[in-house]
């Protein structure tokens, strides 16, 4: 009985490791779209919609295009592979760098600043406050330490808003 047991836990263990050789990783595939399904008009598009945050001086505008540019797919990392792995080995690889040529979150953290600062140079001093925020809490990853500096600079200069009573 227990020779019958064992080699049918054998067979079974054959079996599976036969399916994933032949499936192979492919066979699983990421949960959320990645940078790697851009075509190269949406990048174009992206790239563009930057250069508009760029020249545009327009706070509320520039809020759309920081919106269009965070929605932009990022690089699948490791912690959201649909390949299950043991936390041990995710704690040990590095994160992905972005394979386009441009980072379309860099693209959105600049983009941010310059929202910042237009809002603040037209006296929209609470979104000025806000956009830069966002930078500050929403880049915590070391390659956005510029934008996060910058946006901790701009952010001091920004001057305080008071409520005031009249009574």
């Amino acid at each position: 009985l227990i020779i019958f047991i064992y080699q049918n836990i054998r067979f079974y263990l054959v079996g599976i490791l036969s399916l994933v050789l032949f499936t192979g990783c492919q066979s699983f595939q990421p949960t959320e779209r990645s940078e790697l399904a851009l075509e190269d008009s949406e990048f174009m598009g992206l790239w563009s919609m930057y250069n508009r945050c760029v020249t545009d001086q327009d706070p509320l505008q520039m809020k759309d295009y920081i919106l269009k540019l965070t929605e932009a797919p990022r690089p699948i990392s490791i912690h959201h592979s649909p390949i299950p792995l043991p936390k041990f080995l995710k704690n040990w690889t590095s994160h992905r760098a972005s394979r386009l040529s441009v980072d379309p979150r860099a693209m959105a953290a600049s983009c941010s600043l310059l929202a910042g600062e237009a809002a603040w140079k037209t006296g929209h001093l609470e979104l000025a406050r806000d956009l830069l925020q966002a930078v500050i809490e929403g880049y915590p990853e070391a390659e956005y330490a510029y934008y996060v500096e910058e946006a901790r600079h701009t952010i001091q200069q920004v001057p305080t808003i008071r409520n005031v009573s009249l009574e």
